[in-house]
């Protein structure tokens, strides 16, 4: 059965696999162009359709990742964790209460 566009895709991979059924969805990169990224692999084709299901169900309401963030490399991952938690510490020598006396 055809979706309709920009809804994803599944796809059967050639070859003897376990789960040989892949789920794409297609994203724009940077650069303007057209790209596809792999959410999940299944066993059987209606595991796969429901696995889209559910994601188009929370894109549709603003709770599923990005396609850019399903392809963070660990070097993207380490800026944005440190970006986010490195202004909540403080530095090593301070006192955890500003009223102990030293």
């Amino acid at each position: 059965m055809r979706r309709a566009n920009g809804t994803g895709s599944v796809v059967k991979l050639s070859g003897n696999r376990r789960r040989p059924y892949v789920v794409r969805i297609s994203y724009r990169d940077k650069y303007g162009a057209l790209k596809q990224q792999s959410l999940s692999y299944h066993a059987k084709a209606s595991e796969a359709q429901a696995a889209l299901g559910e994601y188009n169900r929370h894109a549709a309401i603003g709770m599923a990742p990005s396609a850019d963030r399903l392809a963070m490399t660990v070097a993207e991952v380490y800026e944005a964790w440190s970006g986010r938690e490195y202004p909540r510490l403080r530095p090593a020598g301070t006192a955890l209460s500003p009223s102990i006396p030293r």
